[in-house]
């Protein structure tokens, strides 16, 4: 796990083909979800944490992580579009958004 960006983080998951990529996403997206921090100054109720994750996979030998990264940018932000608190993915021959209001794993 690495900082990549302001709020974004790269987790890399060596040999690990993209529907096991996707499970630990909806994993970690569902344990956030259970959890919430303390509002500032204890002004308030506590703020729910929610994380939306975009996911992609190194496909027949390739090694052009610009590309790897940019699919799962494009999966982020599909996340995003389709309501936040989701996992998404835009690669070849998947279409997948999922998230709190899907069973884990399973597509729209």
């Amino acid at each position: 796990v690495c900082r990549y960006g302001g709020d974004e983080f790269v987790l890399l998951l060596p040999e690990t083909p993209l529907a096991g990529a996707l499970l630990t996403a909806e994993r970690i997206r569902a344990r956030f979800e259970t959890e919430s921090v303390p509002a500032l100054a204890g002004a308030g109720a506590p703020v729910p944490l929610r994380v939306s994750c975009g996911v992609a996979s190194l496909r027949d030998g390739c090694r052009d992580v610009a590309a790897l990264l940019d699919a799962a940018d494009a999966g982020l932000y599909r996340a995003k579009r389709a309501g936040r608190n989701r996992v998404g993915t835009v690669q070849e021959g998947e279409g997948h958004v999922a998230g709190a209001d899907h069973a884990e794993g399973a597509a729209p």
